[in-house]
């Protein structure tokens, strides 16, 4: 485990830049001190002793990567659990200068008197002193790089420590708090043997209700994947998005997960549009274990590279509205809510990284002296009902805490049995084996030309198609200085590349050889000419490759759609 140090003093400061000097006629002027005294003057009074961590610091990582930013965390004695400096932080600058024998070093500030005091802490001061931070850490050692995983995951209870190691893929519970076990997630409750135990609690009796959960195979890797939301470092290649019908208890279910977050950052909550289709981002989305995207809208998203570089695990450019952009490598799970499935474009196998679970729109029937104890419970733990007279999430938050912990002790030893942390799209390939069914029905839903294309063939699927003739149809339209790759698997030798320039030339040459405006294969041609699909469908349906960007207008004046009768022909 992690040895991590305090964070030290920076000797003589004060007496290397004193705050004001006396002119010859005696009177007090104040000297100007640079943002980075202020900021270390600051972190002496109010940082000394505490433990600080960087979390997910690439030491090793590409030229881009700024190593002297970070996510920083603080230890909170009280919970047992590192949360998110930020708010430390600023509250820190804000006494400081409200302290009577500090208030005097504000004259020595030039950005007060150009800025308002918010302005002033939120983009000079606590960007300085987040930097100072991040410097004496990298001297320090206390940096946490979530690329290697830590193999264990820690969660903090009332009575102590909750330790699931996937290294031996064992676990423990130790009677202490401490920061060597670098835990995030604060369970507001006692630890209890009876956990141990397999019976089925009512949280997953849910789950099971609502997910149709109709086997064990499906309940076991249920549980794996929850465990996986807590284990920040097993870097998995993979969203989740369920999918419901209005007061199918999707975003009750969410809410009650977002209960372990209270005093841990444990997740973040936005919209997917601002995550994947605004030019500003909030460094802060990406600091959580999880970033929960309620209610997918029903727009299309084009551009899908926020999205894609956010699932691998990759290097973001976050983008801040009047503040230099950071760069860091986001390790949050996303996990999304909503009536219809991400509509997304699924070029570089975005929509294979996407698993959906429907949500039921039964009714989940629970008992009411079981709802009503939860009362008592509340009581019992001393903790504030935040269920807005929810009677389905009053019955999930009864005992809420031990069904949690439970599932995800069952959750580790099924993640540790299947080896989910071999391989970063294992859950992935696993979801595709056990709910195939789901998976097709999903994929129409999605692609809703999905359903057209398949049943265009079903009649006969090895016909062949007159490529010469069908090219004397393309040659009427028009079509000049234009470079397409056909693809026609029926018969080869039609297969390569054709040259559109009044005249039609034909080169039998393997695609990777090929210079090409697009590549197509015969059939999608079809669709394309006889106006059943248009150049935009088959984009998203993943059916044409278009190198040249530049052609999609000219394309879309060619082939526009219209209404088709050639299915009712074949």
């Amino acid at each position: 485990m992690k040895n991590l140090k305090e964070f030290p003093k920076f000797f003589q400061i004060e007496e290397q830049f004193p705050v004001f000097h006396r002119n010859k006629a005696g009177k007090v002027v104040y000297d100007i001190l640079t943002v980075q005294v202020i900021s270390k003057f600051i972190l002496n009074k109010k940082a000394v002793g505490k433990i600080f961590y960087k979390d997910y610091a690439e030491l090793n990582a590409e030229e881009t990567f700024e190593t002297n930013r970070g996510m920083l965390k603080i230890y909170e004695e009280n919970l047992g659990i590192f949360i998110n400096a930020d708010n430390f932080l600023k509250n820190a600058i804000y006494q400081y200068f409200n302290e009577e024998d500090t208030k005097e070093v504000q004259n020595c500030c030039q950005f007060f008197k150009t800025k308002n005091t918010d302005e002033a802490v939120r983009k000079i001061l606590l960007p300085a002193i987040k930097y100072e931070i991040n410097r004496v850490l990298e001297k320090l050692g206390n940096n946490w790089n979530a690329s290697f995983p830590k193999k264990f995951l820690s969660i903090a209870f009332k009575n102590g420590t909750l330790i699931m190691s996937t290294k031996n893929k064992k676990w423990k519970f130790v009677k202490e708090k401490s920061y060597k076990y670098l835990a995030t997630t604060y369970f507001n409750t006692d630890f209890m043997s009876f956990l141990e135990e397999k019976k089925e609690n009512r949280l997953f009796s849910f789950l099971k209700f609502k997910l149709g959960l109709d086997t064990e195979e499906k309940e076991q890797f249920i549980k794996a994947l929850i465990f996986d939301w807590f284990f920040i470092e097993n870097k998995s290649h993979h969203i989740i998005c369920f999918v419901g019908k209005h007061s199918s208890g999707k975003s009750t279910f969410m809410e009650h997960i977002k209960s372990f977050s209270n005093f841990s950052s444990w997740c973040s909550t936005i919209s997917l549009s601002r995550l994947v289709g605004s030019k500003f981002s909030n460094p802060e989305w990406f600091y959580s274990n999880n970033i929960f995207c309620n209610e997918t809208s029903e727009k299309y998203f084009k551009d899908n590279s926020t999205f894609k570089l956010l699932v691998a695990k990759e290097v973001l450019s976050v983008e801040q509205k009047g503040i230099d952009p950071i760069f860091l490598r986001a390790f949050s799970k996303l996990i999304c809510l909503g009536e219809d499935p991400i509509k997304i474009k699924t070029d570089g196998g975005t929509d294979k990284r996407i698993m959906n679970f429907k949500f039921s729109n039964s009714f989940f029937l629970f008992s009411e002296k079981e709802r009503y104890d939860y009362i008592n419970y509340i009581k019992e733990i001393q903790e504030e009902d935040k269920t807005d007279g929810d009677a389905l999430l009053q019955y999930l938050s009864f005992q809420k805490y031990e069904d949690m912990a439970q599932i995800l002790i069952q959750g580790f030893l099924e993640f540790c049995n299947k080896n989910y942390a071999d391989n970063k799209r294992s859950f992935k390939t696993k979801y595709e084996e056990i709910f195939e069914l789901e998976m097709e029905e999903f994929a129409k839903i999605q692609n809703p030309y999905l359903v057209s294309y398949e049943s265009y063939f079903e009649p006969c699927k090895n016909a062949c198609i007159n490529l010469t003739s069908l090219m004397k149809i393309v040659q009427k339209l028009e079509i000049s200085n234009i470079k397409i790759y056909i693809e026609d698997k029926m018969l080869k030798e039609n297969t390569g590349l054709y040259s559109l320039n009044n005249e039609i030339s034909f080169s039998n040459i393997i695609e990777k050889k090929a210079t090409y405006d697009l590549r197509i294969d015969i059939g999608d041609l079809v669709f394309l000419i006889t106006g059943y699909f248009s150049i935009d469908e088959l984009i998203e349906l993943g059916k044409i490759d278009i190198k040249n960007k530049n052609i999609i207008k000219k394309l879309n004046k060619i082939f526009s759609k219209k209404n088709s009768y050639l299915y009712e022909f074949i």
